[in-house]
């Protein structure tokens, strides 16, 4: 939707990932996307005060969601939730967090680029027992036009593939992260000419 686009191509991909990869002279700014990137921050923290208790720990791992510790902590006056807040730069495979010492793991598209299988097993190791974890990751569907049109080009991979949900599931599986709940979300963008 028109929402995510925003969001997702605007400001996360056409501001903040030039800037935080030394390109700033390619960063654009609009009011708009930068408003839709709040909005889909504001969707993200009222899913997680759903799930989170006074006193947990909640790391979040993705520039997708910079906002997100600012609204949290904004809740926490108003609700007396959560014990502290913190950033940190870390490798997935190798979390700077204790066994068992962490209450919430949010990722947001960060999952797609690493082995499921470790990223998974140090997000089991730093959750606490009655921890909750929750992520988006991509699908095998997603850029597959793209996939197709270059497959008519060359025989080069041009494009990434995803995991499919099953395997995403059976690695979680795998962890020994339980109770799983996996949902697809659909999200077609179309533009009326190649400029977009």
């Amino acid at each position: 939707d028109k929402i995510f686009d925003k969001y997702y191509n605007g400001f996360c991909n056409a501001t903040i990932w030039p800037l935080f990869h030394y390109f700033p002279s390619f960063a654009e700014f609009e009011d708009d996307t930068f408003a839709c990137y709040e909005e889909v921050n504001r969707v993200f923290r009222d899913k997680l005060l759903a799930f989170v208790k006074p006193g947990d720990t909640i790391w979040i791992h993705d520039y997708h969601l910079l906002l997100l510790p600012g609204m949290l902590r904004e809740a926490r006056k108003h609700f007396g939730l959560f014990r502290r807040f913190e950033r940190v730069c870390a490798d997935a495979r190798r979390l700077p967090f204790a066994n068992a010492s962490v209450d919430v793991v949010v990722s947001n598209l960060m999952l797609q680029w690493c082995d499921l299988d470790v990223a998974f097993a140090e997000v089991r190791r730093v959750l606490k027992p009655d921890g909750f974890f929750a992520f988006t990751t991509f699908g095998p569907d997603t850029l597959k036009e793209l996939r197709a049109a270059w497959a008519s080009v060359d025989d080069y991979t041009h494009v990434n593939t995803f995991i499919d949900m099953h395997d995403v599931g059976d690695a979680l599986a795998r962890a020994g992260l339980t109770e799983p709940v996996l949902d697809v979300e659909r999200v077609m963008l179309t533009y009326k000419d190649v400029r977009g």
